[in-house]
């Protein structure tokens, strides 16, 4: 039996556990049903044949993965490319090339979701010459709840369907909770009129309760406003009979693939006590999906806790040149830099300080002089006067950079 067998006898014979998919996998190793699962189906065909499925239009990603609310207008439709991996040299023997033109699969496609839509079927052949076989999945995630939601469409042989999967494609869709938009001046009573500059005054964007188990991780997905610069999460704690808690907060701004996850996130520790509270600021990124997982450590108390988060977005809507850098430059030609800021999510207080740290000045030379280098460092080989030396030089020389 080879690796690829093993893989699959390993994955097809193990017991699904009731946990969430991010850590589940396939699910608990079964090794006398793998066993028994490599040795009904050793020689079938194809059984010893690995297979690499891409989505071109996710950036040839091994699976879906759905994410920001942008992603998650309307149904939508992909390509999903799929290539058998035959361990052959450069020049194949007879045999290898045999193998190559006899395969031809019948298999059956199946979503393990309703939102998952397939072909019933696709005949797969070598392809080689055609760079692989696709098929099309279309996803309807209109009708999904907030939170974390899995499926995969898997690829069965139709004539053997106990083999179980030859291949599968993952999906991962999230939908993020909604935000309410802040209430605009003109609908507030004189009463919030008068509050209106204290930033404590207006109503949360999110609040949700949280029930924390030990070791078990919670998570929130939130759509973050496109010009949301940061939030303030807020966690409050109620009555703890058996001591305090240490929570550990992690949270991931974007999931795009532009930035790595190591530069945007966030971890904290954070020491709940009994009735307090615990604010964290953290930077967000306009129009993206906010991650919020929050753990209890079962290490320093395993009672589970029970908790209120509250998130807000804030943002200066700070706009101008001086915006771009760390620090602000006033050159000889300008009498100022422009920074505008505004509040265009909900009212802010805003302090600005400025610092003058340095001081330029232009200094002109009281004299200087041009001259030519060394005229053996400025030549490069090989130079015109070489090339008109030679007698067999062609009468135009293109030199590339």
């Amino acid at each position: 039996v080879g690796p690829i067998e093993l893989r699959r006898a390993l994955e097809n014979s193990a017991r699904p556990i009731e946990s969430e998919p991010f850590a589940q996998g396939a699910g608990l190793i079964n090794a006398p049903a793998a066993l028994a699962y490599a040795l009904e189906h050793h020689g079938k065909p194809a059984q010893d044949l690995p297979f690499a499925l891409s989505v071109p239009s996710r950036g040839c990603a091994r699976g879906i993965y759905l994410r920001d609310a942008a992603e998650l207008q309307g149904p939508l439709t992909f390509g999903v490319l799929v290539q058998p991996l035959f361990e052959h040299a450069a020049t194949r023997t007879a045999a290898e090339v045999e193998e190559l033109l006899s395969l031809e699969l019948q298999l059956q496609l199946g979503p393990t979701a309703p939102w998952v839509t397939t072909p019933a079927s696709m005949v797969l052949l070598s392809a080689k010459e055609r760079g692989g076989q696709t098929f099309t999945v279309r996803l309807d995630p209109s009708t999904l709840p907030p939170g974390a939601h899995f499926a995969a469409v898997q690829a069965v042989d139709a004539t053997d369907p106990a083999r179980g999967p030859l291949f599968s494609l993952p999906i991962t869709v999230v939908i993020p909770h909604a935000i309410s938009p802040p209430p605009p001046l003109g609908a507030l009573t004189p009463a919030q009129l008068e509050t209106a500059g204290d930033e404590t005054a207006a109503p949360p964007a999110l609040s949700f309760p949280l029930t924390l188990q030990g070791g078990v991780p919670v998570r929130r997905f939130i759509s973050v406003p496109e010009s949301a610069e940061w939030a303030k999460v807020t966690l409050r704690s109620g009555r703890m009979a058996n001591g305090p808690h240490a929570v550990l907060l992690h949270a991931v701004p974007s999931a795009r693939g532009d930035l790595p996850n190591t530069a945007c996130q966030t971890k904290r520790m954070l020491q709940l006590r009994e009735l307090s509270e615990e604010v964290v600021q953290l930077p967000v990124r306009g129009g993206a999906t906010l991650e919020l997982c929050m753990q209890l450590s079962w290490l320093a108390n395993p009672a589970p806790a029970t908790l209120d988060a509250e998130v807000e977005f804030h943002s200066y809507g700070a706009r101008g040149r001086a915006m771009h850098a760390p620090t602000t430059r006033i050159g000889g030609a300008d009498a100022f830099a422009r920074i505008e800021v505004g509040a265009p999510l909900r009212t802010e207080r805003l302090a600005p300080e400025a610092e003058l740290t340095a001081a330029e000045r232009a200094l002109r030379p009281s004299s200087s002089t041009i001259t030519a280098g060394s005229a053996e460092l400025d030549v490069l080989p090989p130079s015109d006067a070489e090339l008109r030396a030679a007698a067999d030089a062609p009468g135009e020389q293109i030199h590339s950079m």
